[in-house]
């Protein structure tokens, strides 16, 4: 959800596209290409559900993988096992700060963009120093990579 809008912002390059995680490149963030998926408990349908998640693109940390389950962590620290069909790239990030401004470039003093509120999630172009470059709808615009799940350890800089 976007809280103001000041400015439109220029078209990204194009998305980086993930493939399902295999086991030597995990763990990995993949995002939720349904618009609603079950968390199980174990790899498998005989498993009891945990979560059900009714949004896409929300990111997910795969930290393992048993045949066509993947085991994953979402923003909150839950971890269950989802079918790998459930999760696709591109990459996103889900905001977890009750804030996040959005500024034209990767520095505080550039012009603001938008306001983004707790929960918005947005698609990742790349990280430098610190910085995201994301976009949420036809907004786009760099965000300070602290207090957003989705990134690596390296993506949230010094």
């Amino acid at each position: 959800m976007l809280l103001c809008l000041l400015a439109p912002a220029a078209a990204l390059a194009q998305q980086q596209v993930a493939a399902p995680a295999t086991a030597e490149d995990l763990p990995r963030f993949l995002s939720l290409s349904a618009t609603e998926a079950n968390l199980r408990a174990g790899p498998g349908t005989d498993h009891p559900v945990l979560w059900v998640y009714q949004r896409r693109h929300l990111p997910f940390l795969v930290i393992d993988r048993y045949r066509d389950w993947l085991q994953v962590r979402d923003w909150q620290g839950e971890e269950g096992w989802m079918h790998k069909n459930l999760l696709r790239g591109p990459r996103t990030l889900r905001v977890v700060a009750e804030f996040k401004e959005l500024f034209r470039a990767p520095d505080e003093s550039s012009d603001l963009v938008a306001v983004l509120e707790t929960g918005v999630v947005a698609n990742l172009t790349g990280c430098e120093e610190g910085w995201c470059q994301v976009r949420v709808g036809r907004i786009s615009g760099w965000l300070q990579a602290t207090q957003c799940f989705g990134l690596y350890r390296e993506e949230l800089g010094g």
